[in-house]
């Protein structure tokens, strides 16, 4: 074999190393790499009414309920929504008795950094809950609502009015339904069901409070214009209520004590639409929507 010949084969041989070398090493620079954020979410299996289901987080630079709200990530609440496990709502049905009573729920730990677009979400460090007039609803009422509600000592449990029971937050309602443009946005519950109060909005009349279940302020109610931050204060101890609401737009302020004719309650906030798409000749999509800046409970067992 002739000096050329040789030469050549010993040039394809290192050709052929080189080439080895640098596919191996591209490969595991590839298998090193850690995994892209975009579009990765993550998934946590949470209890429903029927089973379970899929709720979606996000990469770790979304802002979440739970990071506006301090109390949300120490397990005190529920998010009750206005669709079921499935993703489905009440516009099928035609009659309000086929309506869907099975809405899905997302208790305690399982609700931080949650978000269910677009019911429940953060923008602009608001957290903001919001209930289509044609959404399923609990079995005991005919409205739907995306709400938190108290976990008195971490479960569905109830305080009692003899003890000091304080909720604090500011908050705007930024959307109504039209044809009956009601909500509930604050309320407190006693066990057998009866409101100890409601902090309630009506187009005709501003904002009012429910209290023991059949008695109203409407007389004397607070200017409101879809927009307003409130910031409102309810003080339970001793069997007795205190309400403050401050219109801080308006810079109005509305002052309610009574003595409560229930021994408990839990605290309730967000969008509870008291419209109907069978009731009011609403139409499905119109909704009912809360924005959250603050939320404060202090619970005394």
């Amino acid at each position: 074999m002739n000096q050329k010949i040789k030469l050549c084969i010993a040039a394809v041989i290192i050709i052929t190393i080189v080439v080895v070398l640098v596919i191996t090493l591209r490969k595991k620079e590839d298998t090193t790499k850690p995994p892209s954020l975009t579009g990765i979410v993550t998934n946590t299996t949470t209890s429903g009414p029927t089973g379970t289901g899929t709720t979606t987080g996000g990469p770790a630079d979304i802002v979440f309920a739970s990071d506006v709200i301090p109390s949300i990530k120490s397990g005190d609440w529920k998010l009750v929504l206005p669709v079921d496990i499935n993703g489905n709502d009440s516009t099928k049905a035609t009659t309000l008795t086929q309506r869907n009573i099975f809405p899905l729920s997302i208790r305690g730990n399982a609700l931080i950094d949650k978000e269910m677009k677009p019911y429940f979400y953060v923008e602009a460090n608001e957290v903001v809950l919001r209930a289509p007039c044609g959404g399923a609803t609990s079995a005991g009422t005919n409205y739907p609502r995306c709400e938190l509600r108290q976990l008195v000592n971490k479960g569905d449990n109830f305080w009692s009015t003899n003890k000091l029971q304080t909720l604090e937050t500011e908050l705007r309602i930024t959307e109504t339904p039209v044809a009956k443009p009601d909500m509930s946005i604050v309320q407190i519950h006693s066990q057998g069901e009866p409101q100890v109060l409601a902090v309630l909005y009506r187009k005709s009349i501003g904002i009012y409070l429910l209290f023991n279940e059949t008695e109203y302020t409407k007389t004397t109610p607070i200017a409101y214009t879809i927009g307003d931050r409130l910031n409102i204060r309810v003080v339970v101890d001793k069997g007795v209520v205190n309400c403050t609401i401050k219109n801080i737009n308006k810079n109005t302020t509305f002052n309610k004590t009574f003595v409560t004719t229930e021994s408990t309650g839990a605290f309730q906030i967000g969008a509870y639409v008291l419209s109907s798409m069978f009731l009011n000749g609403e139409s499905p999509s119109a909704a009912g929507e809360v924005r959250i800046k603050y939320l404060d409970i202090k619970e005394t067992l």
